[in-house]
């Protein structure tokens, strides 16, 4: 039998797959799993823990945002399958709901399910499935409210029917508009001008300013838009409907310093651009340094400021062959971007994609690759940990949820496996 003798790194490197004994081939080649190697010693991965704030049976969570305001208020908001909520700090506060309301009008009678309102205009307005209640009923910053009932009908703009018999208290109302989320989408969001902007492909653009309630920004220019960043002190969309059909190819912005304003009619330095120059769908968009990045399934478009008010952004550099195809596994970090490409995970260098780490570590690609399905490296998602110094990749694999870690700082990957599936990852208010 022949014998082969391997030499083993340093305790630093552990048995991760991106460092293993030299010459070692990848079927052999054991990975790190659920721990990591930190100063000679290991650890364990990092944990989930069940929130501080119960949101209700059934509620998934697909954002933990941080939205700061220049005034320095910070607060910490959360975005579900239907839904906008604010986490609550004062005494006795849990979580309030930031959905789109409507409460023009008042209330007339109720009769068991029949309601019958004045001054209300609900056809069009509000649909099945959003949910109704007395203003004399709701303690707004103390959610979950019982008193919260879901519209069966609406038969006009002055009669609609509940799911179940309602007593009326008061006049005054609130219909909550909840969100439908596409299925495998998640929410994509951007602060601009101190308004939190959101958008999941299938709602219009909403925004929430830090008081009241979220509301459309447009339904003209910002209608069911399924990516959007900050750019340029803009709002900038891309695979967003005009014209009532969708166009996955065009790029839209808004006016300087308001992400309200979409109409190139009114603000001259609104506007936007068809990537038509590769045929392939927009998949995403990122920042690396002062430029934009417009990622394609097969290709890479970047942007930069041009000076001029009334043409703010162009597109001249493409780069071809290397492109992103999930379009949730973008993540910002040092000043560049890392991704999910056909083939490994690859990062932005100055405008060139390289596999995350160089060629000649990039192993964890051969892993991925093996465990999970065409469908679910679409799905795959990312967020950075800054406490870890680590990039999150989730995906739902053949041998259960897993996440691909990459540690930016070591220049290391790991395997974690997690039993239940993990749906958002963020950073609140603190």
């Amino acid at each position: 039998m022949s014998r082969y003798r391997y030499f083993i790194r340093p305790m630093e490197h552990g048995l991760s797959s991106e460092a293993p004994a030299l010459n070692l081939p990848y079927e052999i080649s054991p990975s790190v799993e659920n721990v990591r190697i930190d100063q000679r010693s290991v650890q364990n991965r990092p944990g989930y823990h069940t929130a501080d704030r119960d949101l209700g049976a059934g509620k998934v969570v697909y954002g933990i945002i941080l939205y700061q305001i220049a005034d320095g208020t910070r607060v910490t908001l959360y975005l579900t399958g239907t839904d906008l909520l604010k986490r609550e700090t004062a005494t006795g506060g849990t979580w309030s709901y930031k959905t789109e309301t409507y409460t023009t009008g008042t209330i007339s009678s109720i009769t068991g399910t029949a309601v019958v309102g004045s001054g209300t205009s609900w056809d069009g307005n509000v649909a099945a499935g959003d949910y109704f209640i007395m203003d004399d009923d709701h303690d707004a910053d103390t959610e979950l409210d019982s008193n919260w009932t879901a519209i069966a009908g609406v038969t006009d703009d002055t009669h609609l029917t509940l799911a179940s018999s309602y007593t009326k208290n008061g006049s005054g109302y609130k219909i909550r508009k909840v969100y439908t989320m596409p299925t495998n989408e998640r929410w994509q969001w951007a602060i601009v001008d101190d308004k939190f902007c959101f958008t999941n492909g299938n709602t219009d653009v909403q925004y929430y300013s830090g008081s009241n309630y979220a509301s459309a920004l447009d339904t003209t220019y910002a209608s069911k838009a399924r990516y959007c960043i900050e750019y340029a002190n803009r709002l900038v969309l891309a695979d967003s409907y005009v014209s009532s059909l969708r166009n996955p190819y065009r790029v839209t912005w808004s006016g300087e310093d308001d992400p309200t304003s979409f109409d190139p009619g009114a603000d001259s330095s609104a506007g936007s651009a068809d990537m038509m120059r590769t045929e392939d769908y927009i998949t995403g968009l990122g920042r690396v340094g002062q430029e934009i990045v417009v990622y394609k399934r097969d290709s890479l478009i970047f942007g930069n400021e041009t000076g001029v008010s009334t043409a703010p952004i162009e597109f001249p550099i493409i780069r071809e062959g290397v492109g992103c195809i999930a379009p949730y596994s973008i993540v910002h970090v040092r000043g560049t971007n890392l991704f999910l490409g056909r083939d490994d995970f690859y990062q932005i260098d100055r405008n060139e994609a390289i596999p995350v780490g160089g060629s000649n570590i990039s192993r964890i690609k051969h892993r991925f690759f093996d465990i999970v399905s065409d469908t679910e490296a679409y799905n795959t998602w990312g967020y950075t940990n800054h406490n870890e110094n680590s990039v999150f990749w989730f995906a739902n694999t053949a041998e259960g949820h897993k996440a691909f870690v990459w540690n930016y700082v070591t220049a290391e990957w790991a395997e974690h496996t997690y039993y239940h599936e993990i749906s958002a990852g963020g950073k609140g208010a603190v």
